[in-house]
């Protein structure tokens, strides 16, 4: 018992002090990852590449218990490394996992463990590349052009996207250089404009395309406006309230219209 009884404090404390905004934040934390997810491009690679219905349920149950269970060993290996090597910890945190494994592996573990990482790095990097640049040329340019536009067109329009959505994730990525931070903008961004707006076309069925575009906007801009306020909860989650009240009033306001069957 004597790693645990010097062992960080705070590092077994799973849930928060007993007051209302300490659980809201604490909830709040929850919700980026847990909700804001569920939005991303990611989610949707998934269900689409899955043949039928039950083979898509099953899968996100399985992916759920790799995350609990093979997905924690790096943060217990991190809580290892904040007791062994607080010099670590406190100078860049972003070091501790491979610091760790250069330190008490092997040279074939070496190999493995930094292969799987660049090998993550490059596959998330394309694909958070080609899902932008696809809506964007898709959705956003498209319907203005018309279908008459020639493919070998089309793809270069798409190339420029591709260009275009790099250019933009180079800037964010010298404003912010922390990973954990830039992972908890991307789900928040998703979570306070996206995740309202896509609940709501699953569930309800008066949901219209002026409250879901209502509700991106302004849930986007409240969490911007409270960003920089020093608020005791996270800014995202009035921001979260803001998008549900917009998908409502924009539902209620501009009605879906109903299809005349003939």
């Amino acid at each position: 018992m004597p790693i645990l009884e010097s062992a960080p404090e705070g590092s077994f404390q799973f849930f928060p002090e007993s007051k209302p905004i300490a659980w809201i934040n604490y909830l709040g934390a929850w919700m980026i990852l847990g909700l804001g997810s569920i939005p991303s491009q990611d989610i949707y690679q998934r269900v689409m590449a899955s043949k039928s219905e039950t083979v898509a349920i099953r899968s996100t149950y399985l992916a759920g218990g790799f995350y609990v269970s093979i997905g924690l060993l790096p943060l217990f290996i991190a809580l290892g490394a904040k007791y062994l090597y607080p010099e670590i910890y406190l100078d860049n945190k972003q070091l501790l996992l491979p610091e760790m494994v250069l330190r008490h592996s092997g040279l074939h573990v070496q190999i493995l463990f930094f292969g799987a990482l660049i090998s993550a790095i490059m596959s998330t990097t394309s694909s958070g590349l080609l899902a932008p640049s696809a809506i964007i040329s898709e959705n956003l340019i498209r319907p203005y052009l018309g279908k008459k536009i020639q493919d070998k067109y089309f793809l270069w329009i798409l190339r420029f996207n591709i260009i275009f959505v790099a250019i933009i994730a180079t800037v964010m990525a010298q404003w912010k250089t922390n990973i954990y931070e830039l992972v908890a903008e991307a789900s928040i961004l998703m979570l306070v404009s996206l995740f309202v707006p896509l609940t709501a076309g699953l569930y309800w069925k008066k949901a219209s395309e002026m409250g879901a575009l209502m509700s991106m906007v302004f849930g986007m801009i409240a969490y911007i406006a409270l960003l920089n306020l020093e608020l005791p909860i996270y800014p995202h989650v009035p921001a979260l309230l803001v998008s549900m009240v917009s998908m409502w009033l924009g539902t209620n306001i501009f009605p879906k219209k109903q299809k005349i069957h003939a």
